[in-house]
Order: structure tokens, then sequence, then C-alpha cells
């Protein structure tokens, strides 16, 4: 009853379809499980990259802030950058995608968009850690959020 009408959703192709992958589900669990392990493995260095990212600004805000008191977030995005994109590409392959459906390269500017990583990201982060840096006070929720 249930293959009958997913035989008739499905349209004429459906019958030959169906009876394949219920006859051969090697195939197709092989394949399910290569896509999960591409989820999982894309997941876990994104993961990884928010970590090492989130080190880093700490890092490197404090060690500013101790040569240049009146650095603001903007002027460290800059300086902090290209070590950014140096350590992407020591540290990640590929990363979900962001309808996490399939695996896209790690490239720092998808990267920097998925994990939101800018300037007043960075400066908002340091303050929450209370690093003070100019440029990097939260901005403030009203209620209605």
């Amino acid at each position: 009853m249930i293959l009958e009408i997913i035989y008739t959703m499905l349209g004429p192709w459906s019958r030959t379809f169906v009876a394949w992958t219920i006859t051969n589900p090697v195939p197709i669990g092989t394949f399910f499980t290569t896509l999960l392990a591409f989820f999982a493995a894309g997941k876990w260095q994104l993961k990884r990259i928010e970590d090492r990212t989130k080190s880093m600004v700490i890092e490197a805000g404090r060690e500013a802030l101790g040569e240049n008191p009146q650095i603001t977030a903007k002027v460290l995005f800059e300086k902090l950058h290209p070590e950014w994109e140096k350590m992407l590409r020591e540290t990640a392959w590929f990363i979900p995608h962001r309808f996490e459906l399939w695996p896209i390269p790690a490239a720092p500017q998808a990267v920097s968009e998925r994990i939101n990583f800018n300037s007043a990201w960075l400066g908002e982060y340091l303050w929450e850690n209370g690093i003070k840096i100019r440029g990097g006070k939260p901005k403030k929720k009203s209620k209605q959020e």
C-alpha cells in the first residue's frame, strides 16, 4: 500500500529505482555513510577553525594593547587577517556549506562569512573577554529582541 503511493508520487521510473534500492542496500548505505563522514569532518574542521580563531584573537588583542593602547578593532583585524588566513590553510580543507548538505573548500571568504569573522565581531569578542579595545564595545540590545 505505502509502496504503491510512493510509486504514484515519484512517477514511472520510481518502481525500478525503489526496487533497485531495496535489493541493493550496500551502494545506498555506502553513499550515505560517505556523506555522513564528510558532514562530520566538515563540522569538526569548522569547530576547530572557530576555536583557533578565538584563541588567536585573544592572544593578538593582548599583544596589540600592550604595544599600542589606542589600537582600534579595525586596525587589529587588518593586522590579524593575514595570520588568520595562514592558520586557515593549515587547519582545514573543507567546511559544510551554509545549508550543510555538501562540503565546500575552506576558502578565507567562505569561512569568514560562515563564522562571521570581521572587525565588528573581533572588537565585540575582545570586549566580552575583558580586553577593552576601541571600536569593540558591544551594541546594546533592545528589549524587543
